[in-house]
């Protein structure tokens, strides 16, 4: 098409003045565009046509818990901009800040249209984070409703000192209730300098939840997060996403 294109071009550059102009606008310009123009459009319908194939399965509620600073406020963040492809600490130039005060209360957040991993479904995902300080835990159980679908437990793979601690707040959590929603253990800021490697952590805390709720290894999911990466964090956190959307619609 461009070998095309600057022929036209030369020979049109042949005639004299205008005449040479309107020769190339009508001969070469003109016709490009009406079929570029075409290209697009088609491309367009093929993908609202895509978008409309995909069934909705309406808005799926997803509590965040875990201890203070065991990066549910970061994944919400990540999840509020999808453009931004990680966390500024360790950031390649362009990525913005997320909050740094830490969460003493509920932040919700609405993710649209999150589609399943495998295609052909999407849905809405209402995002709860509670905050995990010693003196917000106790209200946990306040925020599992039977609307919730999926409970996302973050365990911060940088702090391996705080394992027994977070492996005995989920215990005590689920024990506390009587029925279950999907039950996802995150293994959080696992591209952190020193972190343990994600199946150390679950290893770790799933022996110290199985000594107080043995059948515990047959409900629980895994996952895991790394935010510092890059690339790699946009790609990490819009997996655990992936995740979320495929455990609320089992």
């Amino acid at each position: 098409m461009d070998g095309l294109r600057r022929l036209v071009g030369f020979l049109c550059g042949k005639l004299p003045g205008t005449l040479g102009l309107a020769g190339y606008v009508a001969c070469c310009v003109l016709p490009c565009k009406m079929l570029f123009g075409r290209c697009g459009n088609a491309a367009g319908k093929q993908e609202d046509a895509e978008e409309e194939a995909l069934i909705e399965r309406g808005v799926r509620q997803v509590l965040l818990l875990g201890l203070d600073g065991s990066g549910k406020s970061s994944f919400l963040w990540m999840c509020e901009h999808p453009s931004e492809l990680c966390l500024p600490s360790g950031r390649p130039s362009g990525c913005a800040a997320p909050p740094s005060a830490t969460t003493v209360g509920v932040l919700r957040l609405t993710r649209k249209a999150v589609q399943h991993p495998l295609g052909g479904e999407r849905v809405d995902l209402d995002l709860c984070e509670v905050g995990g300080g010693a003196q917000v835990r106790p209200f946990w159980s306040h925020y599992l409703t039977r609307q919730i679908s999926v409970v996302a437990y973050f365990v911060d793979c940088s702090a391996p000192d705080r394992l027994d601690e977070a492996a005995g707040q989920l215990a005590k959590f689920y024990a506390s209730q009587r029925s279950f929603p999907q039950l996802l253990l995150v293994a959080s800021k696992a591209d952190s300098p020193g972190a343990w490697a994600p199946p150390k952590v679950r290893e770790a805390v799933l022996s110290k939840l199985q000594a107080e709720i043995p059948a515990i290894s047959e409900l629980v999911q895994f996952g895991s997060l790394g935010l510092r990466d890059g690339v790699g964090g946009r790609s990490s956190a819009d997996a655990l996403l992936g995740q979320l959307v495929d455990l609320s619609l089992r």
